[in-house]
């Protein structure tokens, strides 16, 4: 009978073994080269994340867990030959503990019996706690499954039994296999452990390294710098709100992890504004191009076109990447579908969401209960539904947006429908509402906003305000995108008191020419002034009735410049206003608003190597009508200058020549307009000067006009080497004067020739200087400076648009101490200066620097500002006294300043007279930056100015000596006391500094010693982050001035002024819109450091 079966069962014994269970398993040998190939049927029933152990048993029992495949690709299993008397040896696996699963066994030989299953080799493993698998990018690495079982081997009798540890037991508690029942081996089945979240959740995530037999561990986000935990969310509280939080704290974890994916911060310029870093987005070519790398833990191919993966699924293609648990992705129509955590990120969006259907072809997606992030704008939101019709176009469905960064909700606005084109820069959403620290602030059935620095039609941010000249005060500005070339921006205004003004600007561009056109138009001015009591008439009682009361009041203004060519362009600036108090009344009281004249000009230049040529016309317009003679600059009709300049260097010591020329025809605005003088204030002047007294007991109706020429050629030789250089400079300045409205005794045709001889020389010396271990760079740097002009009389010259330069240290070294051409200076004089410098080669900062000078005088200072007026009187601009033209050195100058570090440097300065032995002038400021935005300024400032009390030595016909100066009453006072003179005593602090949680305290004071009073002073909050800012300031200024007295003080007094105060405000939810007028421009001004932001 055994013979009988013996046969029956040879041909089953010689046949190739094929095995298959319902586990997952179906193995083949080959007959060739004696491998195992398995082919699994199932995929894994837990999560790939899992810790499990793999049996090489084939059939199971059913208290057996089933065996899960890797893949379900066909895999070449070594052979392993089985010793016929023992066990292979068992190895253990350094912690963390992870089941290895050898490869089947294969028979011994073809003829030999094979028992019920091949014989599984269980190693014994330790108990650690279950942790995320890394991916496992190789299809042959094999995850274990969730549950772990002793498996009953098979194996000959004198195999030393496997032992299986009891992971629900404590450590060191285990049973061997053999002697465990049945029952018993349910007893020591492990709990499966639960999936693991993506790969993206920050914390430690550890899988086994295959190769190395350990594990392989890597860290997303901040170290938790403990034992292996749950990464838990941040508890902290959102504040008091009357509304929940628009993004939960799971919500916020999410959206740190996507904005990670990025490979810069969206939110990272803070300071910059809003909707200004687009970023080109990246070719669509190269992500055609570019292959389609895919990973995952499991994976199945079909016909090679569509695949199935599980387990730590991550897909990149160029900019794009997506990781989920699940995908399932078709070759052909390249449509991928993800499952599970699904994050989805490239260069322009980032989503995340539980499923996602994705058209990599053509940039379509579709999304459900997903949150995402628009890194150009920046914005991140979350939407029941996202609608990706191209690389461009988003529609989104009951969705909630803003721009703070992660962990920052302060606003939100939520809509049912909205729309993102970033091909246009507009967004639109409908039945929006805005949200602001928890509290709906606004509701509108439709919005429609930009999305980054492109131009769109649409109504601006209201501004609205309220003063005690004009009332309640409100703007809606309406902004009109015309063409790509062309804009306007319409700005009705309504003023409580005054009325509806309407005011607008248009900007336009050529190929050749850009420019503004501005203007405003008041109907008729409803604002009384003074008595609020009204006649019958309804006209108000009272001398100080509004003078405009019924009139209409307008401004504007035409900016062009047009380039012709490369070499020829021109400029037109015109300005027109109504009225002198346009400004003060109807203007921004954020700026000085007191124009007394308006400049207007047109130019046309010529520019090419070594030839420049210029024509312009300059217009005053007189807005005061008080305002005559000189008080108001002439005009230039027209004004032609031609310079040339040439050098020849190819001689032995080079050559330069220069040429100067201007034709300029002055016209004055009386002689077309002609008033009577009934002041004498302070004239203006186009370059910067010291402050101006004129004496004058005449009133002027006409002024001398007329043309004049002027030429000045010039050659210099220069000569330098590395320490040293002498530049020697011969000049010849001929000017011709053609004069109308002259007095009798005054020339109609006057000429003058000057000869200027200069000789500039210094010497450059260095050494290193070692201070305190340190080593700096000292340098020794002497000037002198040599000038000879002849003395000339020229009170005949009328004062077209000369001035006084400022005393400066740079301003020793001028052939000419006035400015303009109708005075040159007599001189015979040299100066000494020496300027010397302690530089940090390390950091370039100059740790201390220092100038110093004085003018020696060979010879009495003549030539000044004083003319012969039409009665043949001799009037003075600006008078200098006798002992000043007669004193043989100048006033010393001392500048030192000092970058103790990149963080704090220190500016000062003085002017001490040696022949008063009076300190003219004196300042210090000292500046502290901590970093941008956050600065403090101190500064003192001192100037002495004596020039308006005249003594017996400085008498002249028209300011004959006193026994004493006179006051504005005609008493006589000291002539050395402070009241009597013009000076400056002046203290001034500025700062932006931060208080706390992003709010800064802004704010600067100037005050007065002299008139103990403040001169200006604004003081504010700002609190500024990536999400909004708010600022708010009161400020005290001056304006109004009165119109100064015959005295002769200035015009701006402070005595004369009127203060006034005014509260400011601005708020801005950055990526949306702002209300309020802007403080950027006003703090620039104000603050010295202070930089607004930059697009």
């Amino acid at each position: 009978m055994v013979r009988r079966l013996f046969w029956v069962f040879l041909p089953t014994l010689l046949s190739q073994v094929s095995l298959a269970s319902d586990a997952a398993w179906n193995c083949q040998q080959d007959k060739n080269s004696k491998e195992w190939v398995c082919v699994g049927d199932k995929k894994p029933v837990a999560p790939p994340n899992t810790i499990q152990r793999s049996s090489d048993k084939p059939r199971v029992n059913n208290n057996e867990s089933a065996i899960v495949a890797p893949v379900t690709q066909p895999i070449p299993v070594k052979l392993v030959e089985l010793a016929p008397t023992q066990a292979e040896p068992i190895k253990r696996i350094e912690p963390p503990a992870v089941v290895k699963t050898e490869s089947p066994i294969a028979p011994p030989s073809d003829t030999e019996s094979i028992n019920s299953a091949p014989v599984a080799i269980s190693k014994a493993v330790e108990e650690k706690p279950a942790l995320p698998v890394e991916t496992v990018k190789e299809a042959i690495k094999v995850a274990p499954p969730a549950i772990i079982k002793t498996v009953e081997p098979v194996a000959p009798a004198i195999a030393e039994p496997v032992q299986v540890p009891d992971l629900q037991a404590q450590p060191g508690d285990s049973k061997t296999a053999q002697d465990e029942t049945p029952a018993a081996a349910e007893k020591t089945a492990v709990a499966e452990t639960k999936p693991a979240k993506s790969s993206d959740v920050p914390g430690w995530h550890c899988g086994a390294d295959g190769e190395k037999d350990g594990w392989d561990c890597k860290l997303v986000g901040a170290d938790p710098k403990g034992k292996p935990q749950v990464v838990k969310a941040n508890d902290d509280d959102f504040g008091w709100r009357l509304l929940n939080p628009v993004f939960d704290h799971q919500e916020e974890n999410i959206f740190s992890n996507l904005n990670d994916r990025f490979p810069v911060d969206p939110w990272a310029g803070c300071g910059i504004e809003m909707s200004a870093q687009r970023k080109k987005p990246t070719d669509k070519k190269l992500r055609e191009e570019s292959p389609l790398d895919l990973n995952s833990n499991y994976s199945e191919i079909f016909d090679n076109q569509v695949g199935n993966y599980v387990g730590n699924v991550d897909i990149s293609r160029a900019d794009q990447r997506a990781s989920s648990h699940a995908a399932h992705y078709d070759t052909v129509s390249e449509i991928l579908d993800l499952h599970g955590d699904v994050f989805y990120s490239e260069d322009e969006i980032g989503m995340y969401t539980d499923s996602a259907t994705l058209k990599l072809a053509s940039d379509e997606a579709r999304l459900r209960d997903a949150l995402f992030i628009s890194p150009t704008t920046p914005i991140r939101g979350r939407a029941k539904a996202i609608y990706r019709d191209n690389k461009f176009l988003s529609r989104y469905r009951d969705a909630a947006y803003t721009s703070c960064r992660p962990g920052n909700q302060d606003w939100a606005v939520h809509a049912s429908e909205l729309k993102l084109n970033k091909e246009t820069g507009k967004g639109a959403a409908k039945n929006a509402w805005l949200e602001f620290k928890g509290f709906p602030v606004f509701y509108s059935p439709y919005l429609s906003f930009p999305m980054d620095d492109r131009r769109m039609t649409g109504f601006l941010a209201p501004v609205f305000g309220n003063t005690r000249s004009n009332g309640f005060d409100f703007s809606t500005p309406f902004y009109w995108n015309i063409a790509p070339n062309y804009d306007a921006t319409l700005r009705p205004r309504y003023l409580m008191e005054r009325g509806i003004l309407l005011g607008g600007d248009f900007n336009y561009l050529t190929q050749s020419s850009h420019g503004t056109f501005s203007g405003e138009y008041l109907p008729n001015d409803g604002k009384y002034a003074g008595n609020a009591n009204t006649n019958t008439a309804g006209k108000p009682s009272g001398e100080s009735e509004n003078p405009y009361y019924n009139k209409a009041r307008y401004q504007f203004s035409l900016n062009n410049t047009t380039q012709f060519s490369p070499k020829i362009s021109s400029h037109l600036d015109l300005n027109y206003v109504s009225d002198k108090n346009y400004f003060s009344d109807l203007g921004n009281s954020l700026s000085f608003s007191n124009f007394r004249f308006i400049k207007s000009f047109a130019d046309l230049k010529y520019i090419d190597k070594g030839i420049s040529l210029t024509g312009q016309v300059v217009n005053y317009q007189r807005v005061d009508e008080n305002l005559t003679g000189i008080s108001i600059p002439y005009r230039k009709l027209p004004q032609i200058n031609l310079a040339l300049d040439h050098a020849f260097e190819a001689m032995a010591m080079p050559l330069y020549t220069e040429l100067d020329s201007e034709y300029v025809y002055f016209q004055h605005i009386d002689s077309v307009e002609p008033r009577n003088a009934t002041i004498t204030p302070l004239p203006e002047s186009p370059s910067p000067v010291d402050p101006v007294t004129v004496i004058n007991t005449q009133r002027e109706t006409t002024l001398p006009e007329g043309q004049r020429l002027n030429i000045k050629p010039s050659v210099s030789l220069p000569w330098k080497t590395d320490s040293a250089y002498v530049t020697p400079k011969l000049s010849l300045q001929y000017t011709q004067y053609l004069l109308n409205n002259q007095g009798a005794s005054n020339p109609s045709t006057v000429s003058r020739v000057l000869p200027i001889l200069s000789v500039d020389s210094g010497l450059y010396l260095e050494r290193d200087l070692d201070i305190a271990s340190t080593t700096l760079k000292h340098t020794l740097e002497p000037r002198l400076f040599y000038l000879y002009i002849p003395r000339t009389d020229q009170k005949d010259i009328p004062l077209f648009d000369s001035g006084l330069y400022d005393f400066r240290f740079n301003s020793m070294f001028r052939e000419n101490r006035f400015s303009g051409t109708d005075r040159v200076q007599d001189a015979n004089q040299i100066t000494l200066a020496l300027t010397s410098r302690l530089i940090d080669p390390a950091t370039g900062l100059e740790k201390l620097k220092l100038n110093i000078g004085n003018i020696l005088y060979f010879q009495d200072r003549e030539v000044s500002l004083a003319y012969w007026d039409q009665n043949g009187l001799l009037q003075e601009r600006l008078p200098e006294k006798t002992a000043f033209k007669q004193q043989r050195f100048s006033n010393v100058v001392a500048e030192a300043s000092s970058e103790l570090n990149e963080h704090f440097s220190v500016d000062t300065g003085l002017q001490w007279n040696p022949r008063t032995n009076y300190m003219e002038r004196g300042n210090i400021g000292l500046h502290f930056v901590n970093q941008p935005g956050e600065l403090v300024n101190l500064a003192f400032q001192y100037r002495r100015d004596d020039s308006k009390c005249r003594t017996s030595d400085d008498a002249t016909a028209t300011a004959p000596a006193t026994p004493g100066c006179k006051d504005v009453n005609g008493s006589a006072i000291d002539p050395n006391s402070d009241a009597t003179r013009n000076d400056i005593i002046l203290t001034d602090a500025s700062l932006r500094w931060p208080i706390y949680d992003d709010w800064y305290g802004i704010g600067r004071w100037q005050y007065s010693w002299l008139y103990g009073r403040t001169q200006e002073a604004f003081l504010g909050f700002e609190k500024e982050n990536c999400c909004w800012r708010f600022r708010i300031i009161g400020r005290r200024y001056f304006n109004g001035l009165t119109n100064p007295s015959a005295s002769g003080l200035s015009a701006v007094d402070l005595n004369t002024a009127q203060a006034q105060t005014g509260v400011f405000f601005q708020i801005e939810l950055k990526g949306l819109t702002g209300i309020g007028q802007k403080l950027d421009d006003f703090f620039e001004k104000n603050i010295y450091g202070y930089q607004k932001p930059q697009k």
